[in-house]
């Protein structure tokens, strides 16, 4: 589970999935009215910040441009597979499988 997340979801999250931020609130009468940004990804958000220096922007269009979104669902959705499989079988199933693997 953790290579799913750190390996794979935190990468297509932060790269292709946009987000919209809340900008403010606004209250008439009983009504709350909230004010977002348009979508954008984290990604697209730190490119345009002043606050960031150009040597880690670079770094991170080098990263982007080196993944792709559609292998990394791929990759992500295989080891789900794996993970789901693991929960269905009993513990001395596993522990034969890993027995198998480690000798």
């Amino acid at each position: 589970m953790n290579e799913i997340y750190t390996q794979y979801w935190c990468v297509l999250k932060n790269f292709w999935v946009p987000c919209m931020k809340l900008i403010k609130k606004e209250q008439r009468g009983s009504k709350i009215y909230k004010i977002h940004d348009k979508p954008q990804t984290p990604y697209e958000r730190v490119l345009a910040s002043n606050y960031i220096p150009e040597e880690n922007k670079l770094k991170l269009k080098k990263m982007y441009e080196a993944q792709n979104p559609f292998e990394l669902k791929k990759q992500m959705r295989r080891l789900e597979k794996t993970v789901s499989t693991l929960a269905k079988i009993s513990y001395d199933d596993w522990m034969t499988c890993t027995n198998h693997y480690l000798i």
